[in-house]
């Protein structure tokens, strides 16, 4: 392990109805949705939450591994669902140290709706604040 945080992090499809709590980048002006696709109906087939990894992202850009079934109006998270902790994890003596989650971004997250895919690349409707890229 290294002293520096590592990061994985990827980009999801939020089901409306399971988003709670605000967004830390901006106010959450998405609330519970706008029904513009009808009444959800779960069936066997149903993708209710869809991930990829972010390779970068700058201002409301995020480039993805892919972008399949993103489309125009989804509603994402971009999350920090891990990060490595500085070494030593367990002391000589066998205790483990307390660690300070102030300075590891696990868990950090902002919402964004999409308003374009190309390629790869998502465009949101706003910047996001935190780094998202691999590494």
């Amino acid at each position: 392990m290294t002293l520096g945080t590592r990061l994985a992090v990827v980009l999801v499809t939020a089901s409306l109805s399971l988003v709670t709590g605000t967004a830390r980048a901006v106010d959450d002006p998405y609330g519970l949705g706008n029904g513009s696709d009808g009444a959800f109906v779960a069936g066997a087939s149903s993708v209710v939450n869809r991930y990829v990894a972010i390779t970068t992202n700058a201002g409301s850009t995020v480039t993805v591994t892919s972008a399949t079934g993103f489309v125009r109006g989804d509603l994402v998270m971009a999350w920090r669902s891990q990060a490595s902790l500085p070494a030593p994890f367990v002391l000589r003596d066998g205790t483990a140290p307390d660690i300070d989650l102030t300075t590891v971004p696990v868990g950090f997250y902002e919402l964004g709706r999409i308003t374009n895919v190309v390629g790869n690349i998502i465009t949101l409707d706003h910047a996001l604040i935190g780094a998202y890229g691999a590494g």
